[in-house]
């Protein structure tokens, strides 16, 4: 966005919270409440953000830094220990009746 573009936003919004203000005097909607000088401040206050919003172009995102995804040595061991397990439940004894045989195979499939 360019400067006039902003700025040209800022007037109009200026100009609006402007008549909301005079309409809320003239039908008297606050009352006592109603404080012109805090209206006056806010715009100040987003005169001001908007300007450092338009110096603060030179802030810039980093991408995440590529971190080494080492496995800690007792969790290896597990791994290893599963690795095994799962190797000794896989061998099928020779007695076992070919329905179990195709269950167990079909086991370990789902759960690979």
């Amino acid at each position: 966005m360019e400067k006039s573009e902003s700025s040209e936003i800022f007037w109009r919004r200026i100009v609006g919270v402007l008549a909301r203000e005079r309409d809320r005097q003239n039908y008297r909607i606050f009352h006592d409440r109603w404080l012109p000088e805090a209206t006056v401040t806010r715009l100040l206050e987003a005169e001001k953000s908007m300007r450092e919003r338009d110096q603060d172009n030179e802030r810039k995102g980093e991408a995440a830094k590529e971190h080494n995804k080492e496995i800690p040595p007792a969790f290896e061991e597990y791994l290893r220990l599963k690795e095994k397990e799962v190797e000794l439940l896989k061998t099928l004894p020779p007695r076992l009746f070919p329905y179990y045989k195709k269950e167990v195979t079909e086991y370990f499939k789902r759960i690979n």
